[in-house]
């Protein structure tokens, strides 16, 4: 995909948008897919059931629900029922059109906000599955982010001032209501949202 937000947007933030970044060409096992752009056998919704809509965000709306995490629990069931992979294709394309409001700032907090709240609800119902890794990209990505992207960004300073400051701003504005999103998330309790399936 082309750049959501510029250049100013770093593509370990394109899940902000639903889009993929770091796209190498090849087929290969993924974790989760997006919601805008995947399928299943039935054989993976007759043996593991379907979406958790409690944990689905607000359908295009500018205010995001306090979870994103529907595909995510989805394809991590999937794979527990199934024994089955999940499998990324970069030859099946989707056009998925990034409205000008996801590039709004408060937008960005609320989606990073919800993305913290949400993957410490996939901690707590995944937990006593360790050999998933639920939270592996999540750790992954951050590790880039500490490793290659600020560094970079730091460097890139002397040479790209106004972008360096904006890709920095953004990156710990998205870092800060992650976190914070994950750390009210933790005080979640799972089978009162059960309850309401």
């Amino acid at each position: 995909m082309g750049n959501p937000g510029d250049v100013w947007v770093p593509e370990e933030f394109y899940w902000i948008f639903a889009c993929v970044g770091n796209d190498d060409g090849r087929i290969k096992e993924i974790r989760n897919g997006y919601g805008t752009n995947m399928a299943f056998r039935k054989e993976g919704f007759d043996k593991s059931g379907l979406f958790l809509v409690w944990l689905g965000s607000a359908r295009g709306s500018k205010v995001p629900q306090q979870t994103s995490a529907e595909e995510t629990e989805l394809a991590l069931r999937m794979r527990l029922k199934t024994n089955k992979t999940i499998v990324y294709n970069p030859k099946v394309h989707v056009n998925h059109n990034v409205c000008r409001f996801r590039l709004e700032p408060d937008y960005i907090r609320k989606r990073a906000y919800a993305e913290g709240y949400s993957k410490a609800i996939l901690r707590k119902l995944f937990c006593n599955n360790p050999e998933l890794e639920a939270l592996k990209n999540e750790r992954d990505l951050l590790k880039r982010i500490f490793l290659r992207l600020i560094p970079n960004l730091v460097l890139s300073f002397p040479r790209k001032p106004i972008t360096s400051w904006r890709r920095m701003n953004l990156t710990f504005t998205i870092l800060t209501f992650v976190a914070l999103g994950y750390l009210r998330g933790t005080f979640f309790r799972i089978e009162r949202q059960e309850q309401r399936l």
